[in-house]
């Protein structure tokens, strides 16, 4: 979360992938949602341990 708000001001969309969804959701910006942790990535996605997929993805920071 070092770069979080930074990144926010300047971004439409954030997902925060972790193991601990929900535990941020009362500071975190209006942009960012948070997501299961990521266990696999295939062309253009990327699977959630919950089994979700996201898709509309520029860029991963890890």
């Amino acid at each position: 979360m070092d770069i979080l708000p930074q990144i926010a001001k300047v971004t439409k969309k954030i997902y925060l992938c972790h193991n601990n969804v929900g535990k941020f959701a009362s500071i975190l910006p209006q942009n960012v949602q948070e997501k299961p942790r990521p266990v696999d990535a295939i062309s253009e996605a990327i699977i959630l341990s919950d089994g979700s997929i996201l898709t509309d993805i520029d860029t991963i920071i890890y």
